[in-house]
């Protein structure tokens, strides 16, 4: 009796091609995760850029030396995926033949990364970082629930209460004045900011131009001045010509079921008003004088309060929201800005003149410690992309995947 030994069949075309075709699929797809890998680190990069550009100008400004702005323009990535499959397999019989069907492949990802800067020193940008910060801003900050203290002591360089002019300001000849009129004006912000609740009304002041406009052909002649810089009025019974001034901001507060002012916790027109004719306003009623610092100012106050931090370093002093001389250490209460913190997370690190600095985001506990640092830094960026130009916001590039 014979003995059929089984038929041993060969590999059929269709198994080299479909495994091709599977591996081919595959290293497509491979391609979405490194995109999206790359977008997310796209937005970091232009995150971290922005606020090390921020923190090494107040930097500067802590040295006395030029600042400079530049803007991250662009990040691009060219992503190259490649892939190579090779593929063998024995048709017909295979007698015997110990040879398998074989299946290789090779993978291959190639990313070239490449960015471009550009500089912010135009001119409208730098008359806009010269300019006082829009009052508008600061009222929406302060609805916002940012510590007013915070706000009076970032925003206003002096402040005129009923007991004369209170400046902010820590740069001074001798420590002994400085510390003096600095805690002075302090104070007066931890009496203001005590009167809750605050509230913020944004007006404009209206002065008389000239004399009383004479008859309709006079006003016939002014109708085609800008309605944001003059303004025609009756006034005392007459036409009047007034000059509009830039917006400008009352900080008030409830009082005896009345809006007060929060700073002389009297009537003024100020916190009733949109509109304030100088002309007709008593003197008591007059709106409280809030002098209010451009974004330039700002950082070269908050260098000051470095180099104060710096020369004190061995004292363990910052400037604090609370006007307590006796408790100044950077560890405790509530911190306005300082760098290199011993509490906290660091939120970024940069190297400036070689040595590190770093900004922290730290823990606010009530009554313990809080640090405003990244909150302040926040407030700057705000402030700095007000003032650039459509021309200077990035514009995101294309990104070409090839496989």
């Amino acid at each position: 009796m014979s003995q059929h030994r089984p038929r041993r069949r060969g590999t059929r075309p269709g198994v080299g091609v479909g495994c091709l075709v599977c591996a081919l699929f595959l290293a497509g797809c491979t391609g979405w995760p490194i995109v999206q890998a790359d977008v997310s680190d796209y937005r970091t990069v232009f995150g971290t850029t922005s606020d090390e550009q921020l923190l090494v100008g107040i930097l500067r400004a802590k040295d006395r030396a030029p600042l400079h702005f530049a803007e991250l323009q662009s990040v691009g990535a060219s992503i190259q995926l490649s892939s190579n499959v090779q593929a063998t397999a024995r048709f017909g019989e295979l007698h015997d033949s110990t040879q398998r069907a074989m299946l290789q492949g090779t993978a291959g990802v190639q990313n070239g990364p490449n960015f471009s800067l550009t500089t912010l020193e135009t001119q409208a940008f730098t008359k806009g970082l010269l300019s006082p910060v829009d009052a508008t801003v600061i009222k929406q900050l302060l609805d916002e629930g940012i510590d007013p203290a915070v706000i009076f002591l970032v925003f206003f360089s002096t402040v005129t209460d009923s007991e004369g002019v209170q400046r902010n300001n820590i740069e001074c000849e001798t420590e002994e004045d400085c510390l003096r009129h600095f805690f002075r004006y302090l104070s007066a912000v931890n009496r203001i900011t005590s009167r809750m609740p605050l509230i913020a009304n944004i007006f404009v002041e209206l002065t008389p131009v000239g004399d009383p406009v004479a008859g309709t052909m006079g006003i016939k002649d002014l109708s085609g001045i800008d309605p944001a810089k003059f303004r025609v009025l009756s006034h005392d019974g007459k036409q009047r010509l007034f000059s509009v001034s830039s917006p400008k901001i009352a900080i008030c507060t409830k009082f005896g079921g009345r809006t007060v002012s929060a700073i002389t916790m009297r009537v003024s027109e100020g916190c009733a008003s949109s509109e304030v004719i100088l002309g007709s306003a008593r003197p008591p009623d007059r709106p409280p004088r809030l002098t209010v610092r451009s974004a330039y100012q700002i950082i070269e106050y908050l260098g000051q309060i470095l180099r104060y931090q710096e020369a004190r370093a061995s004292e363990n002093r910052c400037v604090k929201l609370r006007a307590d001389f006796d408790h100044r250490r950077c560890d405790e209460g509530d911190v306005l800005f300082q760098v290199n913190a011993a509490k906290g997370s660091p939120l970024l690190t940069t190297i400036y003149r070689g040595s590190p600095y770093s900004l922290s985001i730290g823990p606010c506990t009530h009554g313990d410690y809080c640090d405003h640092s990244a909150e302040v830094l926040k407030i700057l960026n705000l402030l700095i992309n007000v003032n650039k130009s459509a021309s200077d916001i990035p514009q995101v590039p294309l990104v070409r995947t090839i496989q």
